[in-house]
């Protein structure tokens, strides 16, 4: 506990952190808990609109690579090393976060599974994105 911020932080090991933000972090929580597999506990940061997961750390070297360009800039993998802040009942104003779903039990969801939920969640987002554009030739025509 910091004893300025009343900030509560854990450093990453055996358990690491998936950032996402909010809006999308909304539906990769809705697709886990509709796959059965977990979500939470997951920690919400209001002033920075991200969620963050707390997974088991296994997710290998290469896949963080690969995906991470399909990401882009959307989602965090806080690998070994990395602080990460959970709410206090002493943070207020920007150092507030809150629980999405508490820890209630030992269990974090596999790192693996919340990134392939991140994953169908993107590619649905994209392609919503991708097919309600009007094309140049139909605004003109208008």
């Amino acid at each position: 506990m910091e004893p300025n911020t009343g900030a509560i932080k854990v450093r990453t090991g055996l358990v690491w952190a998936i950032e996402i933000g909010s809006e999308i972090a909304q539906l990769v929580k809705v697709d886990l808990d509709r796959r059965n597999q977990g979500g939470g506990p997951i920690i919400c940061h209001p002033r920075q609109a991200v969620w963050v997961f707390l997974v088991r750390s296994d997710i290998p070297a290469p896949v963080i690579d690969r995906e991470s360009r399909l990401w882009a800039g959307r989602v965090k993998v806080l690998e070994h090393g990395h602080q990460v802040a959970l709410p206090s009942p002493e943070a207020r104003g920007v150092f507030y976060r809150g629980w999405i779903t508490a820890t209630h039990s030992p269990y974090r969801p596999s790192g693996l599974a919340v990134l392939d939920s991140v994953r169908t969640v993107l590619t649905g987002v994209d392609a919503v994105t991708v097919t309600t554009r009007l094309p140049v030739m139909a605004l003109r025509t208008a």
